[in-house]
């Protein structure tokens, strides 16, 4: 209510966090804790901002990944996608850039992530029951945010 009564109608949010829950720098709990696996109370928590977003007539910009360590990200992927035991952080942020910048080069994590938005998209909505595909207060959806530095 407040955001709107400000006039701020377009808000972008992360529809995307992967765990494992355990991990440090991370924000808990993740939606996705291992590739597949999701945790209800987080969708329910993204309907129902979706199902209010709409009553204010605002309108979303659905973050599916990113290259930012306290969301699992592109680094997530690509340990699921590599069996590795951690990600290099904290840290050097470049070596952290080029260990997520894998990702890119990996088959199995981008299949992991494609994954992750077959899912959202093909979700539907327990509030307002509309399809995620349907539903007007989701204006676009982003997934790869950028091109990750380049991986010798």
């Amino acid at each position: 209510d407040h955001l709107h009564s400000l006039g701020i109608d377009n808000l972008r949010i992360q529809v995307g966090s992967e765990g494992p829950d355990t991990e440090p720098w991370r924000i808990v709990p993740s939606m996705q804790p291992s590739p597949g696996r999701y945790n209800d109370e987080i969708l329910d928590g993204l309907d129902y901002l979706l199902y209010e977003m709409k009553k204010r007539q605002m309108y979303a910009v659905m973050c599916l990944n990113n290259f930012w360590h306290w969301s699992g990200g592109f680094a997530q992927y690509v340990i699921w996608a590599h069996r590795a035991n951690e990600i290099p952080y904290p840290g050097d942020y470049h070596v952290f850039e080029l260990f997520a910048a894998q990702f890119y080069k990996l088959p199995r994590a981008t299949e992991l992530f494609d994954n992750h938005i077959r899912f959202i998209v093909s979700r539907k909505n327990r509030y307002s029951n509309l399809s995620y595909t349907q539903d007007p207060t989701i204006v676009s959806s982003e997934g790869y945010v950028r091109e990750g530095p380049t991986v010798n």
